[in-house]
């Protein structure tokens, strides 16, 4: 339970001295006393808007470093709240002041919450309608800056948004591609062909890279067309599709979300997919052979009993004359 002297002291913390304290106690991953509850009510009672851009994703990742870490309830609970009211605010003021650092870390924190409670079982998960909507917005954001990103910041960002659904080809191939495809300033002469940022990344880099194109595949050729137009970005100027309107798909997220049990899958986005390639995977049943024919109705009985009682009566006649 909180202390007195931990809600007293949160009391009068600022923005830059909640996100610092919490940064602290995830950096030292120390959890003997947590002091985030406190602070997640001292910080929605100022206000998320009254935060910077750094200051707010610096609490994300400590919130989620710390909910990781710790497996009170009352800290996961605490890790819940921070995050839906900072993907709220994300949402709604928007990321035009963020710096690529500060989207990527806010995406990782959202995603990582994500895939941390379905692998353990936790129902603190984030409200689908909540993180996806500001994971949406942190892609529509980043897709016109790729290039200010830095290798494993950009890494990190796509690993966030495939591993959500969030990752949408229509909106992010044609930059992710132009700024992989760009010279590497670091490239070096030894090398028998042109050189881009893919040779600044590691072997870890390259694979996380990989896997996140292929759930987007993946998604993209299994899942079915109502499951990607609930997951769909709202039209852009140019597109043929007019799309969803973002209130009546985040409103029938949310009711999917409160209806079914969240998937236990986490190495990729799209479970429904990996059902469907296991089902026709399966040998196909031979058809059920046709039903038998009906016999023919039976002769009608009737004159065979007429002629049982003419002869039953001829006899009588006889013994009785």
């Amino acid at each position: 339970a909180k202390s007195s002297v931990e809600v007293s002291a949160a009391n009068a913390f600022g923005s830059q001295d909640i996100s610092n304290m919490l940064w602290a106690y995830a950096t030292t991953k120390c959890i003997a006393v947590s002091p985030l509850p406190p602070l997640a009510d001292r910080a929605a009672k100022l206000g998320w808007d009254q935060f910077q851009p750094q200051e707010v994703s610096i609490c994300m990742w400590a919130a989620m470093t710390l909910g990781v870490a710790d497996a009170r309830p009352q800290v996961h609970a605490a890790v819940q709240r921070l995050l839906q009211h900072t993907a709220r605010q994300i949402r709604k003021g928007g990321t035009s002041s963020f710096e690529p650092r500060h989207l990527s870390n806010a995406a990782w924190a959202l995603a990582r919450w994500q895939r941390h409670c379905r692998l353990t079982g936790l129902r603190q998960e984030c409200k689908a309608a909540v993180a996806r909507p500001a994971l949406r917005s942190i892609a529509q954001e980043a897709s016109g800056r790729l290039d200010d990103f830095a290798e494993h910041e950009l890494v990190r960002l796509l690993w966030a948004l495939g591993s959500e659904g969030c990752l949408h080809l229509r909106l992010l191939a044609k930059p992710l591609t132009t700024t992989l495809s760009k010279p590497s300033s670091s490239s070096s002469d030894s090398l028998p062909f042109p050189s881009n940022r893919l040779v600044k990344l590691d072997v870890e880099q390259l694979t996380t890279l990989a896997t996140v194109l292929s759930w987007t595949l993946e998604r993209a050729v299994w899942e079915p067309r109502a499951a990607q137009g609930r997951n769909a970005l709202p039209a852009v100027p140019g597109d043929d599709r007019s799309g969803f309107r973002e209130t009546t798909r985040d409103a029938a997220i949310e009711k999917q979300s409160r209806g079914q049990q969240p998937h236990s899958d986490e190495e990729s986005p799209n479970f429904v997919g990996q059902q469907v390639s296991q089902a026709l995977d399966k040998p196909t049943p031979p058809p059920p052979p046709p039903p038998p024919p009906s016999p023919p109705p039976l002769p009608s009985s009737a004159p065979l009993e007429g002629r049982l009682r003419d002869d039953d009566t001829r006899r009588r006649r006889r013994r009785n004359g």
